[in-house]
């Protein structure tokens, strides 16, 4: 495991080509977890070209809300 690993916000998350959408800033996702659109959060290694891993967040509205 690298010792350095960070993390990007994406808009979306495409896992053939391994790529994201928009990038988004801190305050984007952060108002996204908690109006409910999904977004992908992209693990990264510094040189390695392929991200390491990435975490999609879809949270699914509760009944009545």
């Amino acid at each position: 495991m690298p010792d350095t690993t960070y993390v990007t916000f994406d808009e979306s998350w495409d896992a053939t080509s391994r790529t994201g959408g928009r990038a988004l800033s801190r305050e984007e996702a952060r108002a996204r977890d908690a109006t409910v659109p999904p977004y992908a959060v992209i693990y990264h290694v510094p040189g390695r070209e392929v991200p390491l891993g990435a975490w999609v967040v879809a949270w699914k509205p509760s009944r009545g809300a």
